[in-house]
């Protein structure tokens, strides 16, 4: 899609259009193809797979960082996006929770206190947290009771627990991905 058609199907100017598609670009839900516009990711499932490999590489170190340097207010957000998750989970709504899911995420990376990891991981996770709505099939309320797990863990400071965990949410996203 070109920006100036989206402007003039939203009533907007090109500016906000533009910058709408940029943040889609970043969060791994877009792409732009030169002199051609935008279109929505698609990745074929070798692409997944190396997505997969740098979240495993990224995010498990991030994870221990967070546990490390997490301070009381980062915690509080954290705690609000895993109450979000939790609502998400009881209602059984799929999209929400994988929502809540990812702003859960991005929390941690933010307190992880490295802000170039967490730039990383928001284009490689936004585009697998999408393959994963259309692919998976999730146990909603399994999954936020590991989240509340990883949360504990993060709030206590162990950072090799909370590594095991996170190891263990993404291979179980990973299997649901791909089959």
């Amino acid at each position: 899609m070109i920006e100036r058609e989206i402007a003039e199907r939203f009533g907007v100017s090109s500016i906000p259009a533009r910058e709408a598609l940029q943040i889609l670009e970043a969060r791994g839900l877009a792409r732009k193809r030169l002199n051609r516009g935008y279109t929505v990711i698609d990745p074929s499932p070798a692409e997944m797979l190396r997505m997969c490999e740098l979240r495993d590489l990224v995010e498990l170190e991030v994870v221990e960082w967070a546990a490390c340097r997490a301070k009381p207010e980062g915690l509080q957000r954290l705690a609000a996006k895993l109450k979000t998750l939790q609502k998400a989970a009881e209602a059984g709504s799929l999209p929400r929770f994988f929502e809540a899911d990812l702003e859960f995420h991005r929390v941690m990376w933010e307190l992880s206190g490295n802000a170039f990891a967490a730039r990383a991981l928001e284009a490689v996770v936004g585009s697998l947290f999408a393959c994963g709505l259309r692919n998976a099939q999730v146990n909603l309320r399994e999954q936020y009771a590991l989240h509340e797990r990883l949360f504990e863990t993060i709030r206590k400071g162990q950072p090799h627990e909370a590594r095991l965990l996170l190891k263990d949410i993404a291979t179980g996203f990973r299997e649901e991905l791909f089959r």
